[in-house]
């Protein structure tokens, strides 16, 4: 029935500022900000909303240039396990100011396989209230300390075989959410006077009734690349700061059998990303003039 609700349903007619967002919650995550900013800038992302959890480090220096030109909204929310609730936050404050709204977190990087900007990616999804990406889990390469010098998305390239059937959601702000959350949205929609929910599609416009029971589509168009344990010791940081989501998550963590199970899925390479790495490079050396 939802699917044929589709069929002939048009783009919602829904002027924004901007056409595709970004929202995250961070906590002394300066020193991936210039890179994983940069990057998501260069596929097309046309604003930030970044929420402040916490964060003792240089956060408020790296962001500045950011916030002056426009390009980030910044808000303080010092309130613990409050993931969603800054979310809910973003959806409720900054809706009418873009048509597309992803949450993502800071180890998170969108990764056309194909396309090199986002909007050409998603522009065919316009009628539909929620898209969803899989992740592609990366594990540590046998790191166990980071060199500084060198970016997130080329030190780790050992991942999981294939996408796992878990994803990060972007929001269609023309609708309105049953609830915010990170990885399942379901949007309601009315239909001769009766509010229906509608779940998310997949890249292939399937609607995904069960997330997490799906089998994911092989030879796919896109991929979040999940950078989840980067080296061993910004593991242990990442437990050492603890979980923004629930305390549930930082029990995981800490047990080492759940992180060795996660690190022996990582099977294979995946450099995919690679394609963008020297025009990344170039973008943080401030050189814009083969951009413009």
């Amino acid at each position: 029935f939802i699917p044929l609700l589709f069929v002939f349903k048009t783009r919602p007619n829904h002027k924004t500022k901007y056409y595709f967002s970004l929202c995250a919650i961070f906590k002394n995550e300066s020193r991936y900000f210039k890179e994983w900013i940069e990057y998501h800038r260069m596929l097309g992302v046309e604003h930030l909303y970044l929420y402040n959890n916490f964060s003792t480090d240089d956060y408020a220096i790296v962001l500045k240039p950011y916030i002056d030109e426009g390009y980030v909204t910044l808000t303080d929310w010092p309130y613990e396990l409050s993931q969603i609730s800054a979310y809910q936050h973003c959806y409720e404050n900054y809706r009418d100011e873009t048509f597309w709204l992803m949450f993502l977190d800071l180890d998170e990087f969108i990764c056309p396989i194909y396309k090199t900007n986002i909007k050409d990616w998603i522009q065919s999804y316009e009628k539909y209230p929620s898209v969803l990406m899989y992740w592609l889990m990366f594990g540590t390469n046998g790191i166990v300390k980071e060199d500084s010098n060198k970016l997130v998305i080329e030190q780790y390239t050992n991942s999981w075989a294939s996408v796992r059937n878990e994803s990060k959601q972007v929001l269609n702000t023309s609708y309105t959410p049953v609830k915010v959350y990170h990885h399942v949205i379901w949007c309601w929609m009315t239909v001769f006077g009766i509010k229906i929910k509608v779940p998310s599609v997949n890249e292939r416009r399937r609607f995904i009734y069960n997330h997490g029971k799906e089998k994911c589509p092989l030879n796919g168009t896109i991929q979040i690349n999940h950078y989840w344990s980067k080296s061993l010791s910004e593991y242990v940081r990442k437990i050492e700061k603890g979980d923004v989501f629930s305390n549930r998550n930082d029990e995981i963590r800490k047990d080492m059998s759940f992180f060795y199970w996660h690190e022996n899925k990582n099977v294979a390479e995946n450099k995919v990303i690679f394609r963008f790495i020297a025009e990344l490079k170039m973008r943080m050396l401030g050189i814009e003039i083969l951009f413009k």
